[in-house]
């Protein structure tokens, strides 16, 4: 008896109460740029209320692009997708026009932090094609 109060007490609602980030971030290992149009999607996962953080690079024959670091709080039981563009006006144009030759590849580092101040690093990679 005693075991299964304890276990109830320390999972309320679905969410455990312990210490940690419960969520995750995910994005696809493909994906392909239409037109002049070039960004990354990442989809994050909350069980808890969360604040995500994303920022990145874009790869393509040893030249590297930086992305638009992007923030965005997660509601519990909800997702939020982040669209990481190019972090300059001009990069999306050279990076469009360097995935016509060949594919790239962007590496994403999402931070997830909750209102208690514990937090998850993931490091996520998509290739890029045309």
């Amino acid at each position: 008896m005693r075991e299964r109060l304890r276990d109830a007490v320390l999972q309320l609602d679905g969410v455990d109460i312990v210490e940690g980030v419960y969520g995750n971030a995910t994005a696809n290992g493909t994906r392909k740029q239409k037109g002049g149009k070039v960004f990354v999607k990442v989809v994050v996962k909350a069980k808890e209320d969360l604040k995500a953080r994303a920022s990145g690079r874009i790869t393509i024959k040893r030249k590297s692009y930086r992305l638009k670091v992007i923030s965005k709080s997660v509601a519990r039981g909800r997702s939020a997708t982040l669209k990481l563009k190019p972090g300059r006006s001009g990069d999306a144009r050279k990076i469009a026009g360097a995935l016509k030759k060949s594919r790239g590849r962007a590496n994403v580092g999402v931070t997830l932090s909750d209102g208690d101040g514990n937090s998850k690093k993931s490091k996520l990679s998509v290739t890029l094609k045309r």
